[in-house]
């Protein structure tokens, strides 16, 4: 009985968070409509956000040049 009620809080919390994300980026949508510069202002932050600058290597040095962390991620998950 705990563990169904459980899983039906679970799914109840995952529909809400999935409708309040969806609520948000149609607020998004609207406020970008109005405003041209608060829609260049969001996409900036996205793709800052979401562009990697660096990254460890094995060896725990830093790889900072595009190339270079290219190549790590590729021999990282595609092997030597």
């Amino acid at each position: 009985m705990e563990k169904e009620a459980i899983k039906e809080y679970t799914v109840l919390r995952n529909i809400e968070e999935s409708s309040l994300q969806q609520k948000a980026k149609a607020e998004n949508i609207v406020l970008g409509d109005d405003n041209n510069a608060y829609f260049h202002r969001t996409i900036q932050g996205r793709r800052s956000k979401n562009r990697i600058l660096s990254v460890e290597d094995s060896n725990h040095n830093l790889i900072t040049d595009n190339s270079l962390i290219e190549e790590e991620f590729l021999q990282y998950y595609m092997g030597p």
